[in-house]
């Protein structure tokens, strides 16, 4: 009679507790990459895990769009451009060469012009006790924290080289049809409004508000936590100190009435010369 061995197979326990742990919970969202009907894809670029691209857009060699982020239809990436983190953009909107956003929502039909970025971190600092000492004579510059958002409106223009910092304790906002020429700084948590325009190296201050329709020279300047009412034009290289609360021009520094301004840099003048003479 024969005898006929049977061998058992032991089951890997860890493998049993996998199954019964998926089993348990609930499966994990997955991810997915959405790229739109259309859409043209260079050597080189990526669209992250879950990220979405809508219908028809076109990103250029190198061009990046991260997980999670998202851009709207006919989206326009130049080479090396990026759609960081936490960002979405509307429809229609153009990225150049090299532009970056990230935190950053971008309205419908804005331009971002080469090498601008926004959503970076803000310039905050405090002077807080050096790490690893408990003596209070010892202090050093430490980061505030930056962890709120830029918005750029709809059809806002930013200029090469501009920058746009994200806020620190509310969004960075600029109103729609806004207008950066090129090197012009926002700062954190600034508020800009409607059709503004900021000519080139123009600089806003921290937490400063612009009305809709500001204009601002080149050069010119808004300190931090000044507010400039709607209307009001800034002459270049003006600095503006204090807050202004009526339409009209300003010039000088600190900014005054142009008027004001005109009538004190005559009167300068005819005291120089009469001291010449």
């Amino acid at each position: 009679m024969t005898t006929r061995r049977v061998r058992r197979i032991r089951r890997n326990p860890h493998a049993q507790s996998d199954e019964r742990r998926s089993a348990e919970t609930p499966d994990a969202p997955n991810p997915r990459t959405v790229v739109g009907a259309g859409s043209t894809l260079g050597p080189h670029a990526v669209v992250g895990a879950g990220a979405r691209l809508g219908a028809g857009s076109i990103l250029s060699a190198g061009a990046f769009v991260a997980p999670g982020a998202a851009a709207g239809a006919r989206t326009r990436l130049g080479p090396a451009a990026c759609v960081g983190p936490e960002s979405s953009l509307g429809a229609d909107v153009v990225m150049h060469a090299h532009a970056a956003v990230k935190h950053c929502d971008v309205g419908d039909g804005a331009v971002v012009h080469q090498h601008a970025s926004a959503g970076d971190d803000g310039f905050g600092f405090f002077l807080g006790l050096s790490s690893g000492t408990d003596d209070s004579t010892k202090r050093e510059l430490q980061k505030k924290p930056q962890t709120f958002r830029v918005t750029i409106g709809a059809r806002c223009e930013i200029g090469a080289g501009a920058r746009i910092d994200r806020g620190s304790w509310r969004d960075t906002c600029l109103g729609e049809n806004t207008k950066l020429d090129n090197l012009v700084h926002v700062g954190h948590n600034a508020r800009v409004g409607a059709n503004v325009t900021l000519c080139g190296f123009a600089g806003v201050g921290g937490s400063a508000v612009l009305g809709d329709f500001v204009v601002m020279g080149g050069k010119a300047a808004v300190r931090d936590h000044a507010s400039v009412c709607a209307g009001a034009r800034v002459a270049a290289k003006a600095g503006v100190t204090s807050d202004i609360h009526t339409p009209g021009d300003y010039a000088g520094f600190p900014a005054v009435p142009a008027g004001r301004w005109r009538r004190a840099v005559a009167s300068r003048r005819r005291r120089e010369g009469e001291e010449e003479c």
